[in-house]
């Protein structure tokens, strides 16, 4: 791909999801789009594809048609459904074959909004995305999707960047620590309910733990809601052990809540916590580095067995993360 000189500072940025199990390519795509507006979360499997459209809103979605755990169909069709997913996002397919047109059209079929043939002019990839970026922005922002979310007000992704971004600059100039801690349910919570009953849950969970989160955190505190069911805390001046402290107490909280299915009375609110801290002086942190670490250990806490601890630290022995690559790592802590 032909390299060209990136466009000067843009005004807003972008989240791009790129799913490539070819590393070389991976790093091409992130070198071109990276000093282009955008934010850049990697996935090199289907599966880590949706686990990363499921933590956070991507306004592009690049997917490979090397992807082999799961069909490419599959993987469009699942995105489309998640709830929290834009309709309007672009996802494009990449593939560095040569595609019959009976192809073509399957992709769009399912769902891509067209497909790439790699390699491909840089300049023409990074202007044709940021456009279609920011027509999903704006589409976002009329529907009330912009920097808070419209049901509970807290945060959206674009909204937690922008605090998490301006936060992370004093931390590193003032010499103070940083911890983020990200929320979400028992993955068991709703995986025996059917779609109606699980619709009722997560508008009654959004309900219970948004204003649960208003009352038990600090006004320093940036609160945000990532996905219907996941919630993040960024934390100014605290340390891993005020960080441990908080999500205890987030979590001992929650436990008294309890949620409303449609025709089984009431269900014990189970929530596990992923947690991430950088308490270095002068350590260089990006904003989508501390989410993607919590929500990662957050992955890990909604794995673990039955019984085990329900609240995971990311470790800053995970080679993958401290490479910046959002692959599904964090260890129990």
């Amino acid at each position: 791909m032909t390299p060209f000189a990136p466009a000067p500072e843009p005004e807003r940025r972008f989240v791009a999801l790129i799913g490539e199990p070819d590393e070389w390519v991976l790093r091409t795509l992130g070198s071109i789009l990276g000093p282009n507006g955008f934010e850049i979360l990697q996935a090199r499997s289907g599966q880590e594809v949706l686990d990363q459209a499921s933590a956070f809103r991507p306004d592009v979605v690049l997917l490979s048609d090397d992807l082999t755990d799961i069909p490419i169909g599959e993987v469009l069709r699942r995105l489309r459904g998640f709830p929290g997913f834009s309709s309007v996002t672009p996802i494009f397919i990449t593939t560095t074959h040569s595609l019959g047109e009976e192809e073509r059209i399957e992709h769009l079929h399912a769902g891509a909004w067209d497909t790439l043939r790699l390699p491909t002019n840089a300049e023409e990839l990074a202007l044709r995305l940021r456009r279609c970026a920011e027509a999903k922005t704006r589409s976002d922002m009329v529907q009330g999707e912009g920097i808070l979310d419209s049901p509970t007000g807290l945060y959206t992704l674009q909204g937690i960047l922008r605090r998490t971004e301006e936060e992370t600059t004093e931390a590193r100039r003032h010499k103070r620590p940083l911890a983020c801690v990200m929320l979400g349910p028992d993955r068991n919570l709703t995986s025996a309910l059917g779609t109606d009953q699980e619709r009722s849950i997560i508008r009654d969970l959004e309900r219970q733990v948004s204003e649960f989160l208003r009352s038990a955190s600090r006004r320093s505190d940036i609160l945000g809601r990532l996905t219907p069911t996941e919630f993040m805390v960024v934390a100014p001046d605290t340390d891993e052990g005020g960080l441990v402290t908080m999500a205890g107490r987030f979590l001992s909280g929650m436990d008294e809540l309890t949620l409303v299915a449609a025709g089984q009375g009431e269900l014990p609110l189970s929530m596990c916590a992923g947690l991430f801290s950088f308490p270095t002086a002068g350590e260089t942190i990006e904003p989508m580095d501390l989410l993607s670490r919590a929500t990662m250990a957050l992955r890990r806490s909604q794995s673990a067995a039955v019984g085990r601890e329900r609240m995971v630290r990311w470790s800053q022995g995970d080679d993958a993360f401290a490479a910046g690559i959002a692959n599904g790592a964090g260890t129990s802590g």
